[in-house]
């Protein structure tokens, strides 16, 4: 009787953590589709209906594609507006469950936590930076550093096959062998066909994490490097296509389609960020927190110090690279970092739960956790409202 209760109440929590973000990315998408809400995901829509008038493709092309195959399945009357809404559920719900697969992973041997692991990851998808309304600016999103996205539909869709990319190289990295290198290469492919953003970061974190670990060059060295060189090839034809062959895209949108991408340290997070230390510690106030309770352990942690190092690159990529023109202020080196951040939150949530939580820290996290979903409520309500959704 008592494996049958333990098994409804994991059926119960597992309900529970993944409906709320689904239902969050239901409403969403109505909202921005039907209600006529600013939003990337009716833009996207937008461009994919102006790529079909002309004959063009959109690039990266495999958001596109979907959304287009799915829209046309409805027979008696093509609709990329449902498409759109299926499409990005059932990204949010394999994001869910790749992230619930791997804290299950590791927490088979607690029984208690991994009972709750359900919920702690639903709790994953609400933590927005802390906002103080009216106290902020204009910018409660591109100013400050989130890994909880629902208006980009490029950037969700890209979360579970970049999350997937994260977990095969730290096991290729931990123990090379041939199959999970080929998987490597042809995830990396897909991200780049989605949106490339998180090979950014990934394509030199591989090789330098490989030399942190085992201190030397070595032939599978050679192999994180080659794995580098032709992610980065596949990111230099999808440049080519952005600027040179996806002009007409920049036209309709009446963009500067003569973009460049520039070294321009700080140029686009000074448009956005308004008072830089707060929004550092409105960003990750959970994060440190957590950091805080796990302790020195945590820091010799191989998967931390990776998805750590994965998400400070990101952060330089955002703070060093901007393109010139209309396109600055789209802030289009900065999507790597809600993907790194929650790479890195999940990271440290597994730790939080292998440290043999206590109730005296657990009060304190849940409570910091709640001030984060509730200002992602309050931006939420803000975009609504007012439109607005930077």
């Amino acid at each position: 009787m008592g494996i049958f209760d333990s098994r409804a109440s994991f059926r119960l929590i597992y309900l529970l953590g993944i409906s709320v973000p689904l239902l969050t990315m239901a409403l969403v998408v109505l909202a921005a589709l039907f209600l006529e809400i600013n939003a990337d995901i009716s833009t996207h829509i937008d461009m994919l209906w102006h790529a079909d008038d002309q004959g063009k493709y959109n690039v990266p092309p495999l958001y596109f594609l979907n959304l287009k195959w799915l829209g046309n399945l409805f027979w008696w009357r093509p609709s990329y507006k449902i498409a759109a809404l299926l499409l990005l559920c059932l990204t949010v719900y394999f994001k869910f469950q790749l992230s619930l697969n791997y804290l299950k992973k590791n927490l088979e041997d607690q029984a208690e936590w991994y009972k709750w692991s359900p919920l702690a990851v639903g709790a994953l998808f609400f933590i927005f930076p802390l906002v103080l309304p009216g106290m902020e600016g204009e910018h409660w999103y591109l100013g400050k550093f989130t890994s909880s996205i629902w208006l980009n539909s490029t950037t969700i869709f890209v979360f579970p096959f970049a999350l997937a990319l994260f977990f095969l190289s730290f096991s290729w990295l931990t123990q090379p062998n041939p199959t999970d290198w080929q998987l490597m290469i042809l995830l990396g492919l897909i991200n780049t066909l989605i949106k490339p953003s998180f090979l950014f970061v990934l394509i030199p974190g591989l090789p330098l994490f490989y030399l942190l670990i085992y201190g030397r060059p070595n032939k599978n060295f050679i192999w994180s490097v080659l794995a580098s060189l032709i992610w980065l090839g596949t990111l230099w034809v999808t440049k080519h296509l952005i600027y040179e062959s996806a002009i007409w895209q920049d036209k309709i949108f009446m963009l500067s389609y003569d973009a460049e991408v520039i070294i321009s340290p700080l140029a686009v997070f000074k448009l956005h960020s308004e008072t830089w230390f707060w929004d550092l510690i409105s960003s990750f106030a959970l994060l440190f927190l957590s950091w805080a309770f796990i302790g020195k352990k945590l820091w010799k942690q191989r998967e931390f110090q990776f998805s750590l190092l994965l998400f400070l690159g990101s952060i330089a990529v955002y703070l060093l690279f901007a393109e010139t023109g209309d396109r600055m202020s789209h802030g289009n080196f900065y999507w790597q970092i809600p993907i790194s951040l929650f790479i890195l939150q999940l990271v440290t949530l597994k730790n939080l739960f292998t440290s043999r939580l206590t109730k005296a820290k657990t009060i304190p996290l849940v409570l910091v956790w709640t001030f984060h979903a509730g200002s992602l409520i309050a931006f939420l309500l803000r975009w609504i409202t007012q439109n607005e959704m930077i």
